[in-house]
């Protein structure tokens, strides 16, 4: 009987917490990643006579540290801080934007210690793969290494050769694992070999060091490391040579900051993953290498060192990437002296070749006001005291189309200005050059500066070889959001939004939709996926903060719009619509929330009846125990083996592994999946066997499950937001068994179910 009432409250317990709890909300979030711009080293300077030639190579990196190569970039601009008042402050881009082709030199830099030895036919294959897919301008170096305490061993298997045949036998020649590992002193001394490559003339070399490694620098009982140079002492002398180290290393005994430390202050790149993802580290690590930009302005900044700002414009308007800060040394002062204006009182001296003034003018890419029905054309001024005024001009091949009104700048510290243009001047779908051009306030003709790159006075002071303007589509339909409406949290609506929508000169009929939500700031706080169209009232989730309760609810202003496709594929946008929301429901008390749990829920009822009961039942035949006060707990394996029917009971047959994703908040990742190979990884990386990007508390690689002999066993791999088994924290790198069914929880907003099947 004792046990009938455990097995009784037990339920009740579980099923009132379960259904008293607030109802899940099903939230989608953006899963665009932007892209970021890195400045790599080393950036080299020229002197080109008046101007200063600054060569900025750079790479691009998803929000997930992932090498971007399949973008266009449009436009690319350099901008100069802390320059004097009437200083240029922006470079001029003289050169096309290109992948560097000069040489690259890597050292691929391979552990031989003793625990590499069921590791090294992996490591042959996946260091050959990079090797084989190299682009030709690539030379390897390849070196092993290992070593005792106070005593590493390096090993050159072949010096630096672009020959893949030599570099192919080099690799095969890794057969042995013995010894220690002494990490640092390998990567020291390879720092040195890689510095001292010579860079051919215009052309400076590109370097790196791919560093690989299953475990950490080795210290012994006594404290005697393996390497006699130190973490620190890697990272100056790397920055100092300005050679990036790509760290390498696989899940296990290894220390993943230290390796995230080196490659983060050296501006390489830190890839941790499992021996089956050997190829695809050494791929991942290679392709950043390679992957790399240059771009070439010239600039006229002050002595000595200047910091700047590279902006990199891509073909999607809206993915403009966030700027990077860099420096560099000029070797002198290129800052121009203004050309002095004379008093009014006194008489201007005739015009001479020599005495015109000059200055530079940038045009940046125009921008529509659509209110306006206009073009809007920024202009920026390096020496506005000697401009009085400038003139925008449109040219159709050689005739001109178009020519503005005078953009007064009258002599005064005035450095950006506009010109708008009517949209109505320009044809759809022909191609234009937009000018700058202008008078000086003694009443001459602008000239642009002469330099290296312009050998002859040129009245054209800034120009857009190709402006297009796009024919706009005809639009088949028109839509606004006419209301936004929520309930209380006792409502069957509770947790989303109901728009109500308007369509008027509807030509075709609508098939899908999708809503977006920004916050204040803009950000994007929940979208939807593409829905079926049935009516035009749609059924939106909120914002998750919406959801959290709170002592105090505030007010905060969100914006809403949706997107409409027709059944040909044209899209219309809505209006964009104004919420001011209450920001977390306050907290009910407990009786009112389990008032309001029994009205969402009659089953709430149920489970507190079975809980009283189970009480009662308690009391009257429970309280005279029939055995030990106390006894010991059977060990985890006697739960957390599963084995078929057919096994006989031994554990021994192996089974499939079920994974069943449960609660996230991206409703696409929802899934059940069937794995018999593992470690199956969970994470946000494209490397992972389940992926789940929708959700940004979840690691790239979060956690991993096998299965061995029947029984699962769970591994958080160092996330950052934890792993939890029945709501208790699991420590990371280590092996927890779990039960056949069993639910973990993957940071705050993920739950998987787990089970064996046969």
């Amino acid at each position: 009987m004792r046990r009938v009432w455990l097995m009784w409250l037990a339920i009740g317990i579980v099923g009132a917490a379960l259904l008293a709890a607030p109802p899940g909300i099903s939230l989608a979030q953006n899963s665009g990643s932007p892209i970021q711009v890195f400045v790599i080293p080393p950036v080299t300077t020229s002197d080109n006579g008046s101007t200063l030639g600054v060569r900025v190579p750079f790479r691009l990196l998803d929000a997930e540290g992932n090498s971007v190569g399949n973008v266009r970039i449009t436009d690319l601009k350099l901008k100069l801080h802390d320059m004097p008042p009437g200083a240029i402050d922006f470079g001029v881009l003289t050169q096309p934007i290109e992948r560097i082709a000069s040489p690259i030199y890597v050292t691929m830099l391979i552990d031989t210690s003793g625990s590499m030895e069921a590791e090294l036919p992996d490591v042959r294959a996946a260091a050959r793969a990079t090797i084989e897919r190299a682009p030709a301008n690539v030379q390897f170096r390849i070196v092993t290494f290992s070593g005792q305490y106070g005593n590493p061993q390096l090993s050159i298997r072949q010096d630096f050769t672009s020959n893949r045949n030599r570099l192919g036998d080099a690799i095969e020649s890794i057969t042995e694992a013995v010894g220690g590992t002494c990490y640092y002193d390998a990567i020291y001394n390879e720092l040195d070999r890689l510095g001292s490559v010579n860079a051919l003339p215009n052309a400076p070399a590109r370097r790196a060091l791919m560093a690989f490694t299953d475990g950490q620098d080795m210290v012994d009982q006594v404290g005697r490391p393996c390497s006699n140079h130190s973490l620190d002492e890697i990272i100056q002398r790397a920055s100092a040579q300005q050679i990036p180290i790509y760290t390498l290393g696989l899940f296990g005994s290894l220390d993943e900051d230290v390796l995230t430390r080196l490659a983060n202050d050296t501006r390489g790149m830190a890839i941790i993953g499992a021996q089956s993802e050997l190829s695809a580290l050494f791929a991942e690590a290679f392709t950043d290498i390679v992957n790399q930009y240059e771009a070439e302005f010239s600039v006229l900044p002050a002595a000595g060192r200047n910091r700047s700002q590279l902006e990199v414009w891509l073909a999607n308007p809206s993915a403009v990437v966030t700027s990077a800060i860099f420096e560099f040394d000029s070797p002198r002062s290129y800052i121009a002296t203004p050309t002095p204006i004379p008093p009014t009182e006194t008489p201007l001296p005739p015009p001479t070749a020599t005495t015109v003034p000059s200055t530079y003018i940038r045009l940046d890419p125009a921008y529509r006001d659509m209110a306006r029905n206009q073009f809007v054309f920024p202009i920026s001024i390096s020496n506005p005291r000697i401009v009085e005024r400038l003139f925008l001009r449109v040219l159709a091949g050689s005739e001109t189309k178009y020519q503005s009104g005078p953009v007064d700048v009258n002599g005064r510290d005035a450095p950006n200005h506009e010109v708008r243009v009517d949209i109505d001047v320009f044809e759809p779908g022909r191609e234009y050059k937009i000018q700058i051009i202008g008078v000086d306030v003694t009443g001459h003709d602008l000239l642009k500066p002469m330099d290296n790159f312009n050998k002859e006075p040129d009245p054209v002071l800034a120009e857009l070889k190709e402006f297009k303007v796009e024919a706009e589509p005809t639009p088949t339909m028109t839509a606004r959001v006419n209301s936004v409406t929520w309930a209380l949290p006792n409502s069957d609506q509770w947790g989303k939004f109901v728009v109500e929508l308007t369509i008027d000169n509807q030509q075709e009929e609508i098939t899908q939709w999708r809503a977006y939500i920004l916050d204040e700031s803009n950000k994007n706080v929940m979208d939807t996926d593409k829905e079926v169209f049935k009516t035009t009232t749609l059924v939106v989730p909120m914002p998750p903060d919406l959801l959290q309760a709170v002592e105090e609810p505030q007010p905060k202003d969100y914006k809403l719009y949706v997107n409409l496709w027709s059944r040909s594929g044209a899209q219309t946008d809505t209006n964009v619509y104004e919420i001011k929301a209450v920001v977390g429901p306050a907290k009910p008390g407990l009786l009112a929330a389990i008032w309001i749990g029994i009205n969402d829920n009659p089953l709430i009822a149920i489970a507190i009846v079975v809980v009283i009961s189970s009480i009662v039942l308690y009391f009257v035949y429970g309280r005279k125990p029939t055995g030990p006060a106390y006894s010991l707990a059977r060990p985890a394996e006697e739960y957390t083996v599963v084995a078929s029917a057919n096994s006989g009971g031994s554990g021994k047959h192996q089974g499939k592994l079920m994974v069943d994703v449960v609660e996230t908040p991206s409703p696409g990742e929802r899934t059940r999946r069937t794995f018999n190979r593992f470690p199956c990884v969970i994470g946000r990386s494209s490397q992972c066997d389940v992926r789940l990007t929708g959700d940004s508390h979840l690691s790239r690689r979060h956690a991993q499950l096998v299965l061995e002999n029947g029984r699962i066993l769970l591994t958080d791999l160092g996330s950052n937001n934890g792993t939890f088994v029945d709501e208790h924290l699991i420590d990371p790198n280590t092996a927890i068994p779990l039960s056949d069914g069993q639910v973990i929880r993957l940071g705050p907003q993920t739950r998987i179910r787990v089970s064996v099947s046969y």
